[in-house]
């Protein structure tokens, strides 16, 4: 891999797969435990099953169509997305994005929509998290555009 072209394959992410289903547990509990009508409960409950159900299938185990199984950084601010569904999106890096040792989140901009990618530590190699942590720090720019 050259300098200014990156590409990073992302895997499945156990330690995400796990946080995302305690954290959609605890949200359950409180609302078993709130004092609100029997259906209120239950509606929530449906809700959060399904969003617990979209965000393993895309962000941890990126089973689903829309998930980015592939970054290719080009240039200092774009990228190609790989999604599951076997299409590449080219997406620009906004500054907005959160870096620390176990997660990188990053933000782009599609043609006319935002796209979160979300990257745990455990979803690509210890090298080539570490690479990515470094790219996506050094992109900077202005987002008004």
């Amino acid at each position: 891999m050259s300098a200014t072209n990156s590409e990073y394959r992302l895997g499945a992410s156990r330690a995400y797969a796990g946080f995302t289903i305690i954290a959609h547990l605890g949200a359950v509990c409180c609302l078993a435990a709130a004092h609100v009508p029997a259906l209120v409960p239950l509606f929530a409950g449906v809700l959060l099953a399904l969003s617990l159900c979209h965000d393993l299938r895309r962000t941890a185990w990126r089973t689903a169509p829309t998930a980015v199984i592939a970054i290719r950084m080009e240039r200092e601010r774009w990228s190609l997305l790989q999604r599951n569904g076997c299409s590449v999106d080219r997406a620009r890096l906004l500054a907005a994005r959160i870096v620390c040792g176990a997660l990188v989140i990053t933000l782009g901009r599609e043609v006319g929509s935002r796209i979160h990618v979300i990257v745990p530590a455990d979803a690509l190699p210890a090298d080539a998290l570490r690479r990515l942590r470094a790219r996506t720090l050094m992109a900077s720019g202005d987002d008004a555009r």
